[in-house]
């Protein structure tokens, strides 16, 4: 019936993709569609757009192909808008100019299920679709398509499996989320890929604990930052607006990022009973009404309600002086596949306190403090070591602005193209 169903609609023109003006047999397709849903905002645009902006540095230089074609959503799509597990970021668009293709899907409600059905017609339908348009190798960016075929080669980039690391928080109560997971979480999902590249060192061991692939199938490719957006900010005139108009308090921890359940927010108002009664928590970025009211609980319940700041959204324009107006960056995620997040407060020039666990040590290295994220106390000590300890903030500092000019966009394209070639050569 589905076959009959996807039929019907590629009559309608709603199934396919258009080459545009110059198709390319043998073309590079990078999945660029994260772009075009509510991703575009959060860690996956970010990795699509930072890593086709790293391609287009290349050039000759490397012998970047001419036949990359970025695959983006055409027609009347419905774009998805992001939920508060990530703050919403402008995303730039580096597609425009490098002859994109576009898949063609009907339009779905805006809402999350959304992704469901993207999904199920990639299940049946991608495969077959690139095979017609002269694909020669297909990079999977996200988790809604693993297309294999005889015809080209599959590369896929895992950002993390952090949902069957916490199956309870995240799976439970939902059965399409759980029936989702099961199929793409099967092993031969994973293992008829040609490579794939993770994006940490921890993500590669979480894919053979948690999904038995052979390390030797995994290439490890770092995210890149983009240094001419995060800088440090000494501009007197700018520092002084974004207090004012965000009315910052004198002296605060900061918190960026989103507020799921592996961020464990909630052990930072645990600390702040144990910090100075002069320096405040600031807690950035979008949430639901729900869990701001929770967190305000939680600080009452500790007597630091008063010490608690929620200035909500932040323009990417105000992110780098509200992190030279801060303190300490605080930063006590359970798991991450990555942490675009330390690397940006790097670039920043803002002292980190972070958890000790998965990718985060693997990026800040020895540019800040890392704690257990579950103990308050270590939380506290690791803060009130940062705020009082000048030399060593300053150290901090110093060796995080050294770090992070080690990541960038076109190293991880350089590198993820090396991964396309070895497996072009591969029997």
């Amino acid at each position: 019936m589905f076959d009959r169903f996807a039929r019907w609609l590629e009559r309608k023109g709603k199934l396919g993709i258009d080459r545009g003006i110059a198709p390319t047999d043998g073309a590079f397709v990078v999945d660029a569609t994260p772009l075009d849903t509510g991703h575009r905002a959060r860690g996956l645009g970010r990795y699509v757009d930072g890593l086709l902006s790293g391609f287009r540095t290349l050039g000759d230089a490397r012998h970047a192909p001419d036949a990359l074609r970025p695959l983006r959503m055409g027609g009347d799509w419905a774009r998805l808008e992001p939920d508060d597990s990530e703050p919403e970021m402008a995303g730039s668009d580096t597609t425009a100019d490098v002859g994109e293709w576009q898949l063609r899907r009907p339009p779905f409600p805006n809402t999350r299920e959304a992704y469901l059905y993207h999904w199920l017609l990639n299940e049946w339908r991608l495969d077959a679709e690139l095979e017609q348009s002269g694909c020669r190798l297909f990079h999977s960016t996200q988790p809604w398509a693993i297309p294999v075929s005889p015809y080209f080669r599959t590369v896929k980039t895992c950002h993390d499996v952090i949902r069957l690391m916490f199956p309870e928080q995240y799976l439970e109560g939902n059965l399409l989320w759980r029936a989702y997971y099961w199929w793409m979480n099967r092993r031969e999902r994973w293992q008829c890929c040609d490579r794939i590249i993770a994006i940490s060192r921890a993500t590669k061991r979480a894919l053979c604990d948690h999904l038995d692939v052979r390390p030797e199938r995994i290439s490890v490719v770092h995210n890149g930052i983009d240094h001419d957006q995060f800088q440090p900010v000494d501009d007197p005139d700018r520092l002084r607006d974004v207090r004012e108009r965000h009315d910052l308090p004198e002296r605060f921890v900061l918190y960026l990022g989103g507020y799921d359940f592996r961020k464990n927010i909630d052990v930072l108002v645990e600390a702040m009973p144990r910090l100075p009664g002069d320096v405040d928590l600031l807690l950035a970025g979008g949430m639901s009404e729900a869990r701001r009211d929770a967190l305000t609980r939680l600080a009452e319940r500790h007597g630091v309600e008063s010490r608690l700041c929620f200035p909500g959204y932040i323009d990417d324009a105000d992110v780098p002086p509200l992190y030279a107006a801060a303190e300490v960056f605080a930063y006590p995620s359970l798991a991450e596949g990555f942490g675009l997040r330390i690397l940006e407060t790097m670039a920043m020039g803002c002292p980190i306190v972070a958890s000790d666990r998965t990718s985060i040590p693997e990026v800040l290295g020895d540019a800040g403090l890392l704690v257990d994220p579950e103990a308050p106390t270590a939380i506290a000590e690791g803060l009130n070591r940062m705020l009082a300890d000048e030399t060593f903030r300053l150290a901090c500092i110093e060796r995080g602005l050294e770090r992070v000019q080690t990541f960038s966009w076109r190293r991880c394209a350089e590198e993820t193209l090396e991964v396309y070639r070895n497996v072009l050569v591969e029997p």
